[in-house]
């Protein structure tokens, strides 16, 4: 996965107002709900370029699961099935990043609330 890939998740979660850092949140003070992301690769096993990826963002609130579950509904509203979020890299790359569910995930705080999103992403890669 490219880093533009990583650059397009970051400006999306940005530009929805939600709180998040890839590997690591680095908020300070912490400012809930935040989202951690991280990515897995699977191998290619196409002849056109393309890298399949699943970026798993964790999301955290201390509030109610409504706080989660609103983000959850903006994030899946942005990355939409119908038309996801399909652009061109400034290296002429295509890349397209869907929503792909999510799961609640336990903690061992009775407070800490987590749930985990999935989006799908599709890369073409033309440069490297």
């Amino acid at each position: 996965m490219s880093k533009q890939v990583l650059k397009l998740v970051s400006d999306a979660m940005e530009s929805l107002g939600i709180e998040y850092g890839f590997a690591t949140y680095a908020g300070n003070p912490i400012v809930f709900p935040y989202f951690v992301g991280e990515y897995t690769e699977t191998e290619s096993t196409t002849e056109d370029g393309l890298q399949e990826t699943t970026i798993s963002m964790t999301g955290f609130s201390r509030d109610s699961w409504l706080t989660l579950e609103n983000a959850k509904d903006r994030i899946e509203n942005y990355f939409n099935r119908v038309s996801g979020n399909t652009v061109i890299t400034d290296n002429g790359s295509a890349v397209a990043i869907f929503y792909a569910g999510s799961m609640i995930v336990p903690t061992n705080d009775a407070e800490l609330k987590s749930i985990q999103i999935n989006l799908h992403v599709k890369e073409w890669r033309v440069n490297n």
